[in-house]
């Protein structure tokens, strides 16, 4: 069981899927047979049993191993296959057999297999619902519903112990088959399941079976009744809310949910207690418009201020977007209820005039609008670390925040809006206006009540730089629709009194596209929005929360301000951000490991000139089934070559990653894809550097091209976590542009990795053509330690050149990844001679990996040390980079 979880979860590819579908039946079938075997016949002699079975897991907790990797591994077969191409199944059946329907079959059987093991033992319901979420078609479910019905719908009277037993155990898989029905059957992405499937047959023929213990059956438990009712509304079936059965207490808010579902008019008190119900009823049927109706209707009703006030703000705090429903709802007339609206909820629905992205602003503005621009300049840390000094420089700000300042009371006045990310050290260069005092408090800039009031405006200054930091007023979330997930029902998962608990600062919480959040910045938030009971992994933005006065607070931001001002790439116009792996790992002096991925595919012609975002699902499934056997080739050569190092080199405990970067080229993966490199990065302990097919950028409304950083950090109290952060392309090739493709390049992360002499090792990397931006590059001498470069370039020889040119203006190691079509993936060092170039794959059309090993560390200074090597003199004026 270890060897094929092991297998499944590492780097797979078809032949590796196939190897574990066998061993998951013979896991199967070894279980059934061991459940079969008779006792051995006692026997005074031990031949007699000197072969018993002798097991260490129980042969259910096998049958349940083997259901879920069955389902995992046949789902990852199907993305791999063309279900358009003909089957391998001889040339008589070739022409009308496809592997879809091939698989198709599989799928089936596999699910039937399933089916049949639960029906030996009716406990193993989870191999049911995997054989239903596996295969969902009406042909299935009715020999279950048929023999569940034999126990459910026949007489109790006279029934035994075992009679009930058997009853009671039928209910409860009838219950587990509806929840099942109702969030997890046939909600998976449709490329998950084979074009023979019939997902609403199963889930009409399911709905016949939930309304028939409703309506026939009246010794149905509460729980039974509970998942009939909630099936029901899943699919959309109201026919029996108007239904006079008594019912148990606890079913009694689950039909009261279908009458919600059919917007039935309430008001007042009776609103209040329907709004959790409704709200669930909106993840079912996401109808916002009239959901709006409906509510604003039930608010004109109501009579009594308070209740107004509690229904605004419980749909406020769990969905925003539904309260400007109601307001759009009533025309040009302003409802009563309307005050009751956070006043940042009105602005922040306020669409301003069109304008492109980076267009110029006005000298003033105020901060929720700056928030909603496309290219909000306080998405970055440098913008939260501008806007942190304007409001802590402001008059009385500290009685401002604990009184729960938001940020819809804050207006800006900037010299030049698009210089913030610079850093600027003008002194009134971003200034924040005098404050209105008119305004009532924001209910959602409360101060939450384990907060003490000596430490009030460190929470509001905390909220307000959340805010802007992901662009909503609401400054637990980071937009509308995170707190739920319309048309599937989950439950109210995440409210506003929830995510003050369990606030997210790291970038998949802050930022709304991959960005690097350096752990200085992430600790920063999380010590000024005091977590409570929470534990974080502290660094120096600790001390913010030992800040007596806003005084004392400003010159710890300025301090930190100094600090990435040095980063700002100046020629480029680039802020810099430094992210490391691991800020609190001890220093290794040993070499850097890098290698080099180099697959085909996509070749050039596989892109869409017209849309070049779009891949057909037989070409997207061979780009996943190469990448997996690529992922796998590099796994096993990497793991060869660490295997075949010196003794006192090797690391037979696990604990160091095998490579410490591994690069592969422009356009390489999939964004669906990517979940393969976090399984390579995580078989081999490293970071990963990949470019991206083309994206739509919505800010934009263009295709861009973005290189994609895997930033794997791991320690032993914080457990494994990966990073992802987005690396653009700022000029885009000829070719490029003529589909469209426009420029993006917000940011640029420097990967900081426990390694070197002294100082840890810096690693920048550029999107193909970015790497002849000698304003980048410039940029970057000083501020990085090692340079990578992924490339789709035809071109070859010249990308050599530069990469030879570089090497030894940059001063320092400079690693290239082509694609295999052209080949010429180079990593080269300002050593003197034959030793600077380091590795090259000559040829094209190749599928390669690279590895080797290079010191950064004699490069970082123009001292001249003991060095192992003979090193190249520096170039002029280049005097070492800072420690």
């Amino acid at each position: 069981m270890d060897v094929l979880n092991a297998e499944l979860s590492g780097t797979f590819d078809l032949e590796s899927l196939a190897q574990a579908a066998g061993g998951l039946d013979g896991l199967l079938w070894m279980s059934d047979q061991i459940e079969d075997s008779e006792e051995p016949t006692p026997s005074r002699l031990s031949l007699a049993s000197i072969a018993v079975p002798n097991t260490d897991v129980r042969d259910d907790t096998v049958k349940r191993f083997v259901a879920t990797r069955l389902a995992q591994l046949m789902r990852h077969r199907l993305a791999m296959t063309d279900i358009t191409a003909p089957a391998d199944a001889g040339e008589a059946l070739s022409e009308r057999v496809t592997n879809g329907m091939a698989l198709a079959h599989e799928f089936e059987s596999t699910a039937r297999k399933l089916i049949k093991c639960w029906a030996e033992n009716p406990s193993l319901a989870l191999l049911l619902r995997c054989g239903m979420d596996l295969y969902p078609h009406p042909k299935l479910l009715a020999p279950v519903v048929e023999a569940l019905g034999v126990k459910l719908f026949a007489a109790l009277d006279g029934l035994d112990s075992e009679g009930l037993r058997q009853v009671r155990v039928a209910e409860y898989v009838v219950a587990d088959l509806l929840r099942a029905g109702a969030v997890e059957t046939g909600f998976r992405d449709e490329e998950e399941y084979p074009e023979s499937v019939d997902i609403l047959g199963y889930r009409e023929d399911l709905g016949v079976l939930a309304r028939r213990i409703i309506v026939e059956r009246d010794a149905s438990p509460w729980y039974l009744l509970q998942q009939a009712y909630l099936y029901l509304a899943s699919i959309g079936d109201v026919s029996l809310a108007a239904s006079r059965r008594k019912m148990p207490a606890e079913a009694s808010a689950y039909k009261a949910l279908q009458r919600t579902m059919m917007f039935e008019p309430t008001y007042s008190r009776d609103l209040i207690e329907a709004l959790p119900l409704a709200l669930v009823a909106q993840q079912f049927s996401p109808t916002s418009r009239r959901f709006g109706v409906w509510l604003a209707e039930g608010l004109r009703l109501t009579k009594d201020e308070d209740d107004q006030a509690v229904i605004v703000m419980t749909v406020a705090l769990n969905r925003p977007d539904l309260v400007m429903a109601a307001l759009n709802s009533k025309g040009n007339r302003a409802p009563r209820w309307k005050k009751f609206v956070p006043h940042a909820l009105i602005e922040a629905n306020r669409k301003p005039p069109a304008k492109r992205f980076g267009t110029p602003r006005r000298a003033q503005r105020p901060l929720l609008q700056i928030m909603l621009d496309a290219d909000n300049v306080f998405g970055q840390e440098n913008g939260v670390l501008m806007l942190a000094k304007a409001l802590l420089r402001a008059d009385g700000i500290q009685k401002h925040l604990s009184a729960g300042l938001s940020a819809s009371d804050v207006t800006l006045e900037c010299t030049d809006w698009s210089r913030v990310l610079a850093l600027p050290e003008e002194t009134e260069f971003l200034s924040v206006l005098p404050f209105k005092g008119n305004e009532a408090p924001n209910p959602l800039y409360a101060n939450p009540p384990w907060v003490g009031e000596d430490k009030a405006w460190l929470y509001g200054l905390g909220r307000i730089l959340r805010a802007a930091l992901t662009g909503e007023f609401d400054f637990t979330s980071r937009r509308y629709l995170v707190t739920e997930e319309v048309g599937r029902y989950s439950g109210l998962r995440s409210t506003w009194f929830k995510r003050r608990f369990g606030l997210l600062n790291s970038g998949r919480g802050l930022t709304d596209e991959p960005g690097p959040v350096s752990p200085w910045l992430s600790s920063l938030l999380s010590t000024l929005l005091q977590w409570p009971g929470v534990e974080f992994r502290a660094n120096d933005a600790v001390a913010a929360g030992a800040a007596r006065t806003p005084e004392e607070l400003l010159l710890f931001i300025e301090r930190r301000i100094v600090e990435q001002r040095a980063l700002f790439g100046v020629r480029s116009k680039t802020p810099m951000y430094v992210v490391p792996t691991d800020d609190h790992a001890a220093l290794q002096d040993r070499p850097l490991r890098v290698a080099i991925v180099q697959p085909m595919r996509p070749r050039k012609d596989e892109f869409d000139v017209k849309d070049p975002t779009h891949w057909t699902p037989g070409v997207l499934a061979e780009h996943r089934r190469h990448l997996a056997e690529v992922c796998r080739l590099a796994y096993q050569k990497l793991r060869t070559w660490a295997s075949a190092q010196p003794p006192k080199l090797r690391d037979d405990d696990g604990e160091n990653p095998v490579v410490d970067v591994i690069l592969f080229p422009e356009l390489a993966v999939h964004p669906e894809h990517i979940f393969l490199l976090r399984r390579l990065s995580d078989k081999l302990r490293s970071n990963i550097f990949a470019g991206l097919t083309f994206l739509h950028s919505a800010k934009l409304g263009a295709p861009i091209n973005q290189g994609l950083w895997l930033i794997r950090t791991e320690s032993p109290g914080h457990g494994r976590s990966i990073q992802y952060a987005w690396q653009g392309k700022l000029h885009p090739m000829k070719l490029e542009r003529a589909m469209g493709v426009k420029g993006y390049r917000p940011h640029l992360t420097l990967v900081e990795l426990p390694v070197g002499t002294k100082t840890r090792t810096r690693v920048a990397a550029a999107i193909c053509y970015d790497a002849t931006d000698l304003d980048l590059v410039a940029d970057l001498r000083d501020k990085s330690d090692m340079f990578l470069v992924a490339a789709l370039n035809q071109d070859v020889q010249t990308f050599d050149n530069m990469v030879a040119a570089l090497h030894f203006h940059m001063y320092q190691p400079v690693v290239l990844a082509n694609s295999g079509e052209f080949g010429g993936s180079t990593a080269q060092a300002p050593l003197p001679k034959h030793e600077r170039l380091i590795a090259h794959v000559h040829g094209n059309n190749q599928v390669a990996v690279s590895v080797f090993e290079i010191d950064p560390a004699p490069f970082k200074s123009t001292s001249s040390g003991k060095v192992a090597k003979e090193l190249k003199a520096a170039p002029a004026g280049y005097k070492g980079r800072p420690a």
